[in-house]
């Protein structure tokens, strides 16, 4: 009985499989059903508009490079543990440090970049 549910599941996940990779037009069975297959070496860009943004995508939205601009109200990219996220109010670099624009209270995160909002 056992065996005959193995033999079903496979065949199931055979017939899920990508019908051939839109990156390299690998052959079926390759991968699962996403834009890529396991063998290309990164993944291919897709039109899908609710598609998550990598966190490359997400730095690049904003600017990481030199000092940002002194007391102006910016909007922050932080990081933890758990990934990117952008500081839901807005913050300003003062006496070197990020500082919330509203109650002057210090950030304590790990900022990757800022831009102006």
């Amino acid at each position: 009985m056992r065996n005959r549910l193995a033999v079903r599941l496979r065949r199931s996940i055979r017939a899920t499989a990508y019908e051939g990779c839109r990156h390299c037009d690998a052959a079926a069975g390759l991968g699962w059903r996403r834009d890529w297959c396991y063998s290309c070496p990164e993944p291919a860009k897709t039109d899908n508009p609710y598609r998550m943004a990598t966190r490359q995508e997400r730095i690049d939205a904003f600017t990481h490079g030199g000092l940002p601009p002194a007391e102006e109200p910016l909007e922050l990219l932080c990081e933890d543990h758990v990934g990117t996220y952008v500081i839901p109010f807005l913050c300003q670099w003062k006496n070197g440090m990020w500082q919330s624009v509203d109650t002057s209270e210090r950030i304590q995160a790990t900022v990757l970049g800022w831009r102006v909002r």
